[in-house]
């Protein structure tokens, strides 16, 4: 061999022990049946505590993992050959002399090294220190489970709470008739006002309970099924019964979504209401309609009233607000932000606008898809 090829391969070996060194994951190479390290880089030396390990068979230099299972992975691929790969393993390793083991999680690959004989000689070991990222998960999956205990006991405290406060709500209700009836059609008619305020306020009252209910309830997970949303809009008109004449159109190229057909159902049923309620004249008209605009489809409800300022836009989406008052326009002021809860909790999102607008499921053949909405309907 040549001086020349001779400083060849001293400067290759060089550059892959740099390679070695530097690598952003740990390697060790272990040799023979006792697992006798022969290198180590950095990450593998920063894992362990920076303890002496060259040299060592693996039981004496970390004498630590004994009992944790890991002396026992490294004989078996050393005496089957076959590799072994595992992710997270708990390790506890005492990194810090004198004090206690620290807890830390593992992804390690364990290769075995043969010879030309295809006999095994030693074990190739690498892999990461994923303990921050484990213990970041573990957090997040106790935190999902407080959360969900959480949920589950408001759940059941609304639920609870609504009956208990909506029986004593028909108590007075029947006890208010009962009155009206007894006085009877010559009873003043400050008396007759009196009642008419008090079952109102019960009619209110029991709306509010309904709402708080709905919201709760607001963001749920349900199946998604293809829903043709031009039937699920008119049926939520005919659900809502509106008592007076209004004047209901559904606009043309509705699309069939798969989505969850009650949220969407229930965000349709609040704008219409919410419309119908607010529109102040006798001649009521609603409308609902579709367009596709780009990767988005785009859903609006518009009516004939006398509309929306612009300093409101943003206060309409929030609980119990209302631009009416209580007793001019009966509501609980919880329906739009129920809205705003159902299309949020989906990735969809609702404009500052006069007209409303929401997506709530993608096309049935199709990815899901988000919305905008156009010029206020007038």
């Amino acid at each position: 061999m040549t001086s020349s090829t001779s400083s060849d391969v001293k400067l290759q070996r060089r550059h892959l022990l740099e390679l070695f060194e530097q690598a952003p994951f740990f390697v060790a190479s272990l040799r023979g049946p006792k697992h006798v390290f022969e290198l180590v880089n950095a990450a593998y030396q920063q894992l362990v505590g920076h303890r002496e390990v060259l040299g060592k068979a693996v039981r004496d230099a970390l004498p630590d993992i004994d009992g944790q299972g890991f002396f026992e992975l490294l004989d078996t691929v050393f005496s089957s050959g076959v590799p072994y790969i595992g992710h997270a393993l708990k390790v506890m390793l005492q990194r810090i002399p004198g004090q206690a083991s620290e807890e830390r999680y593992v992804d390690v690959s364990y290769q075995p090294l043969k010879n030309a004989k295809g006999q095994v000689t030693g074990i190739l070991a690498t892999g990461n220190d994923v303990t921050e990222l484990k213990l970041a998960t573990i957090e997040r999956e106790r935190l999902i489970a407080v959360l969900k205990a959480s949920n589950q006991s408001l759940d059941r405290f609304v639920y609870v709470a609504s009956h208990d406060l909506k029986s004593p709500l028909r108590g007075i209700a029947t006890t208010a008739q009962f009155i009206e009836d007894e006085l009877g059609p010559e009873s003043p008619a400050s008396i007759r006002e009196y009642l008419r305020l008090l079952q109102s306020r019960v009619t209110r009252m029991e709306a509010l309970i309904d709402g708080i209910l709905s919201y709760a309830r607001a963001g749920e997970d349900e199946p998604q099924i293809p829903v043709r949303v031009e039937s699920l809009i008119r049926e939520a008109f005919e659900l809502l019964e509106p008592g007076r004449r209004v004047e209901f159109a559904v606009g043309p190229n509705m699309p069939v979504l798969l989505t969850a057909a009650v949220p969407l159902q229930q965000v349709f049923m609040n704008l219409i209401s919410n419309a119908i309620k607010h529109s102040r004249r006798d001649d009521v008209h609603v409308s609902v309609t579709a367009s596709r605009s780009g990767d988005f489809y785009v859903f609006c409800v518009g009516d004939n009233g006398p509309g929306i300022a612009p300093e409101f836009h943003s206060r309409v989406w929030e609980m119990f607000q209302t631009l009416s008052s209580r007793d001019a326009v009966e509501g609980s002021g919880i329906g739009l932000s129920t809205v705003k809860k159902i299309v949020e909790a989906r990735g969809a999102r609702l404009p500052s606008s006069r007209a409303l607008a929401t997506a709530l499921g993608s096309p049935s053949n199709g990815p899901r898809r988000r919305s905008s909405c156009p010029e206020p309907l007038h």
